[in-house]
């Protein structure tokens, strides 16, 4: 079953508020989860890292395609988001 098939057949399940992490086997899949996430709960979708719940944390090159571009993050910034992330869980 494809991710979006899954979340079509149970988004009526998803709460309003929840934490998780989820790792996905590609970033085109990450992306598309990200997409279909937003499609179901478009507040949840923010373009500031420190707004929105979705987030997709994954490096890239300039040969990415344009609709992953938002999505791209420095190492650097990816090893400060992941240490909040850590903090977050926690609470």
């Amino acid at each position: 079953m494809k991710t979006r098939d899954w979340l079509i057949l149970n988004a009526h399940r998803f709460p309003t508020r929840a934490k998780a992490v989820v790792a996905c086997m590609s970033r085109r899949i990450c992306v598309d989860m990200y997409n279909a996430i937003v499609k179901f709960r478009p507040d949840w979708h923010s373009d500031d890292d420190d707004k929105g719940e979705p987030k997709i944390v994954m490096s890239g090159s300039v040969s990415d395609t344009k609709d992953w571009q938002p999505h791209i993050r420095s190492k650097h910034d990816v090893r400060l988001w992941l240490r909040g992330l850590r903090t977050r869980m926690i609470q």
